[in-house]
């Protein structure tokens, strides 16, 4: 975990104490908080975001009742994997996790609340009343999202590198049910409702569809279905003969942060 995370938990807990930590310091992180983690993470090197979630959070929370919240602790490595690259993907991930976890769509949608609002408190506001309380995300994309505009997006697809050298090999049907079965994923989590997928998700649906193969190992391909299910991220893999030979991830998962025992190699897509 990065250090200026580390940092930040231990004055959380200073200021809330730990009278929840025995149950909750082991339990993994749902998905919705894992997100709220990554913005967070993304807000330690942006002073501009950092201000605007804090006053997004407050907006949203403001009437929230004030209890023993703390950081959960147990926050996996590979949640680098989920750090938004740029102003505009934290900006729209900001919009759409407050709106999801504000309907409770997302697994830990309370939680996720919890840990943001207290990382927002936990911050010194120069100015709390020029806050504007009880401002809820849903009608805030129409107004702020202009100058961010849809991204391509390619999805991650790694295939086992002994089933690419195959000889009329299913490497393509094989992709395309991967790709299907992430976006499926995606549109449980957002009831159907294909405007409401996750944003670089919905980017790579209502775009060009691009694929990033890539080959590994299948030692390298049970590494990374493990870092990813640690994050709770979507990702959808295929097996053959009880062996995984081809594995989608999510274009949400910012590849150039993978740990290096992926031992990656990208193919020519």
């Amino acid at each position: 975990m990065p250090s200026s995370l580390v940092h930040v938990l231990k004055q959380v807990e200073k200021r809330e104490g730990s009278a929840r930590e025995a149950t909750r310091k082991f339990d993994p992180l749902s998905y919705g908080e894992i997100l709220a983690v990554s913005l967070i993470l993304y807000a330690e090197k942006d002073e501009c975001f950092e201000e605007l979630l804090s006053k997004f959070v407050y907006g949203a929370y403001s009437d929230r009742k004030v209890t023993d919240n703390f950081y959960p602790l147990n926050i996996p490595a590979s949640v680098e994997l989920l750090v938004p690259r740029d102003e505009g993907v934290a900006m729209r991930r900001m919009l759409w996790l407050m709106r999801n976890i504000s309907r409770e769509a997302l697994p830990g949608s309370k939680e996720a609340q919890d840990l943001l609002f207290t990382w927002a408190r936990s911050r010194p506001l120069e100015e709390p009343k020029q806050i504007v309380v009880g401002i809820w995300p849903s009608i805030v994309p129409e107004i702020t999202l202009g100058k961010w505009k849809m991204k391509r997006e390619r999805m991650p697809m790694i295939i086992r590198m002994d089933l690419k050298s195959k000889k009329n090999n299913n490497s393509p049907r094989y992709a395309s049910r991967a790709s299907l079965g992430v976006l499926e994923q995606g549109l449980n989590i957002s009831s159907g409702n294909a405007r409401e997928l996750e944003p670089e998700l919905g980017d790579w649906f209502f775009g060009e569809k691009d694929i990033a193969f890539y080959s590994a190992s299948g030692d390298s391909i049970f590494n990374i279905i493990e870092d990813v299910e640690d994050l709770g991220a979507m990702r959808y893999t295929i097996f053959e003969n009880m062996e995984p030979v081809v594995l989608a991830l999510s274009p949400s998962i910012n590849i150039n942060y993978c740990p290096l025992n992926w031992e990656l190699d990208e193919l020519e897509g």
